[in-house]
């Protein structure tokens, strides 16, 4: 028990510049189920604590389009539908760490890279989103800190402040806030933390496997700005 959680209690712990003895220990041990272990637990904790937020912000968002009678049948059920989402959270997330390690192992192999495992480059992805976690985290205390009231629209409910600060009226462009917002000292972190795993796992340079990491989040980021845009454009339809 004390070798599996070695690597990732140096992860969390150390800086973002100095993760590379961790992934050394992990690129010969690419264990990563205790990890997933608790980002799934941490994951449905914050989806629970945030809950009376959103609750708020469907209120608000429903209020005007709903009679009293309905608005609250409305909000009963989507609080029932982020249960069911904390059910099935630990399957998406190993689809998208899948899809993220398959990405990187995919790109590796162009390089021309050698020797390596496809296991070593999913234990790199799982253990990075520690990181991600940490930010859901401090952002569920911003919530509180601010409190249900000041919950006014969707936008509300992500507290950590990104580029988005550049924006003068956010709730007028929902997709764009999402685009900026996404540009945040975490995501900046992540980053790191992931280019220096794929630079230990692979032997590239962190040039090399910054670019990947890089991308590979590029492609995340345009994915939420994309369902964004649609979610705004349902929206404005439904208001008429």
């Amino acid at each position: 028990m004390c070798d599996t959680m070695r690597p990732t209690l140096k992860l969390v712990l150390s800086t973002p510049l100095t993760p590379t003895e961790a992934y050394l220990e992990l690129k010969k041990q690419p264990r990563w189920f205790l990890v997933f272990t608790l980002i799934a637990v941490a994951s449905a904790a914050c989806v629970v604590l945030s809950m009376p937020f959103t609750r708020q912000v469907a209120l608000m968002s429903l209020s005007g389009i709903l009679a009293n009678d309905q608005l609250e049948s409305a909000v009963s059920l989507s609080e029932r539908v982020q249960y069911l989402a904390v059910l099935v959270a630990p399957v998406g997330l190993l689809g998208k760490w899948l899809l993220a390690a398959a990405f990187l192992y995919a790109f590796s192999v162009i390089l021309d890279v050698h020797d390596l495992q496809f296991r070593q480059v999913f234990a790199a992805v799982v253990h990075a989103e520690i990181v991600l976690m940490v930010m859901s985290g401090v952002n569920v205390l911003l919530l509180y800190l601010k409190g249900p009231v000041a919950m006014k629209s969707p936008i509300d409910l992500q507290s950590v402040a990104g580029l988005d600060i550049l924006l003068s009226d956010a709730p007028a462009n929902v997709p764009l806030f999402v685009l900026l917002n996404g540009i945040n000292p975490f995501s900046v972190w992540y980053i790191v933390i992931l280019s220096t795993g794929m630079s230990v796992m692979t032997g590239l340079s962190k040039f090399k496997s910054g670019m990947m990491v890089t991308i590979l989040w590029l492609i995340g980021l345009g994915c939420q700005f994309g369902v964004a845009a649609i979610g705004n454009s349902f929206r404005l339809a439904l208001n008429g």
